[in-house]
């Protein structure tokens, strides 16, 4: 049900901040109010569920905003003017905003920059909102002449459109001075803490930063707290050995890596030699027609290399399969490439395993799902040979 009063309490969704909700009750009738949205000609709509009663126009009804989401929401949209203070004053006046959203469990402010925010200079930006919460200052609200307002320096959306009177949030001293219509603390200290979460590009020369306030930062950071905990319990170490715990494990891993290409390279060219032995003569062509045990195309294509070289003249078909899947080779050595064409091979091989592939004359692959299949198209190779080779 949209339901419109003739005065309400409830904000509505305006400049970024979510519409309250709430409750409309009377002896007999009882709405939750889930979201409150502004129409055309300043038209305030509240969005209900009928809990209990009928509805009926000229219903008297008290109007009960949730208090706790609206002081959660006032944090959020505080810290937001607290936020584009702190990066105007580290990375420059050129920062004006461009767009937000300010809800009960997070924030979100878009803002003009040219380039990504080195880490050290977010942890500044986080430090500088924080000490400012800290202090304590005054959260003033005022009604004031547009003119008077930009006297002042006040910072206003530029796509907004202002009457002749603007509502004006001070923050201190005029730490933070922005034309704004939200709901707000009434002291920095009311936001608790500020926890920076995210920062990214959203569009060419804008930047997006998501944050958490009071409660919500405090969940956050015990989540973290508690990930670390867990973590450095796997790591068999303490939180604040965790990065030179990883650190140790990525070099042994990558030491790992090293011995297992290394392995791999011996048994490529121990299995090399014992394809070699398989080579048949078909018409004075030397051919491999083979599966090798592999599931990965990278190997296929070592194997392929290095047969080409051991074979010196000769066609050679690889085949593998892994996780469903069939993979194809074929190289052919330079002598007999004007004769052989490896994409033909390999395009009417892969036909029988349920794929495709092509490639040049000299090398290609192909592939499909029929993996039974592997066997009967590696043998069609040898046959593909002996028809080509008597021609």
């Amino acid at each position: 049900v949209e339901i419109i009063l003739d005065q309400s309490p409830f904000y509505s969704e305006s400049g970024g901040q979510v519409g309250d909700t709430g409750w409309m009750r009377n002896d007999t009738l009882s709405i939750k109010i889930v979201d409150t949205i502004k129409y055309p000609a300043n038209l305030i709509i509240h969005k209900g569920e009928i809990i209990e009663g009928v509805i009926s126009v000229g219903n008297t009804v008290e109007e009960m905003v949730d208090e706790k989401r609206r002081k959660n929401i006032a944090q959020n949209h505080t810290a937001t003017h607290l936020l584009q203070a702190a990066l105007r004053e580290i990375l420059g006046e050129h920062v004006k905003q461009a767009g937000s959203h300010v809800g009960p469990e997070r924030m979100r402010f878009d803002f003009t920059h040219f380039t990504q925010i080195p880490t050290e200079r977010l942890q500044e930006i986080e430090m500088l909102v924080n000490l400012n919460i800290q202090k304590n200052l005054p959260v003033t609200t005022k009604i004031m002449p547009r003119d008077e307002a930009f006297k002042q320096n006040a910072i206003a959306l530029f796509e907004e459109r202002y009457g002749d009177n603007v509502r004006v949030i001070t923050i201190g001293d005029g730490l933070s001075r922005e034309l704004c219509g939200g709901t707000h603390v009434t002291a920095t200290g009311d936001i608790g803490v500020f926890l920076l979460a995210s920062e990214g590009a959203v569009a060419s020369g804008i930047r997006r930063i998501e944050a958490f306030t009071g409660e919500s930062a405090i969940q956050e950071i015990q989540k973290e707290m508690n990930n670390l905990k867990t973590i450095s319990g796997l790591l068999k170490t303490v939180p604040d050995n965790i990065v030179t715990r990883v650190e140790h494990f990525i070099w042994e891993q990558k030491e790992k890596d090293r011995e297992i290409e290394l392995l791999k390279s011996k048994l490529l060219r121990k299995q090399s030699e014992d394809l070699i032995n398989t080579a048949r003569k078909i018409n004075g062509v030397n051919v491999i027609s083979q599966e090798v045990a592999t599931n990965d195309p990278k190997d296929l294509r070592e194997f392929g290399d290095h047969l080409k070289d051991k074979l010196k003249s000769g066609i050679i078909v690889l085949g593998a399969r892994g996780n469903g899947k069939v993979f194809l080779l074929c190289r052919i050595t330079p002598d007999l490439t004007n004769k052989f064409n490896a994409g033909e091979i390999i395009k009417n091989l892969s036909i029988f395993v349920g794929g495709k592939g092509g490639g040049r004359s000299d090398m290609a692959q192909g592939g499909g799902t029929k993996v039974s299949a592997l066997k009967n198209a590696l043998s069609k190779a040898f046959d593909m040979v002996s028809e080509r080779s008597a021609c």
